[in-house]
């Protein structure tokens, strides 16, 4: 293993550990100097964080969503999973609604849609990111409309 200092693509200089055997550690210290210096790339990252959640919280309020409670980065994180989920889950209603007409599935799905969306904890949208959507929807789903599915 060698260090090597090496001028990134953002014109920063930083020293790094190329390894390997010695003929491929040229094409290793070229491949680095592609990349952009660690702090640049970590400047990217949170801007495109930074834009994608103003580009949610618009979409929010847009949609008249409740705002989220929490911490200013739970906040702006679970801003961002909401609106994706309420997407996907806006999408399987959709979906239910066009299979199975205006019955008692399509009611109940869009409850429980409705009953997520006015979700508020900003640690619940971050708790339940991995969720599916009909995870989310079962979930969510009463007892007394658990009933009225199983009767029907």
């Amino acid at each position: 293993m060698s260090k090597k200092t090496i001028t990134r693509s953002c014109g920063h200089t930083e020293t790094v550990n190329i390894s390997g055997p010695y003929k491929g550690r040229e094409r290793q210290a070229e491949y680095e100097a592609t990349k952009q210096c660690k702090a640049c790339w970590q400047a990217e990252q949170e801007a495109k964080r930074a834009a994608a959640n103003t580009a949610a919280a618009d979409a929010a309020q847009a949609a008249g969503r409740p705002e989220l409670q929490g911490t200013e980065k739970q906040v702006a994180w679970a801003t961002t999973i909401r609106e994706a989920k309420c997407g996907e889950l806006q999408a399987l209603a959709a979906n239910v609604i066009a299979q199975q007409g205006d019955g008692i599935r399509s009611q109940v799905t869009s409850a429980a849609v409705a009953r997520i969306e006015a979700e508020t904890s900003a640690a619940w949208w971050i708790e339940h990111r991995n969720e599916t959507p009909i995870a989310l929807i079962k979930a969510a789903i009463t007892a007394d409309e658990m009933a009225r599915l199983q009767t029907a």
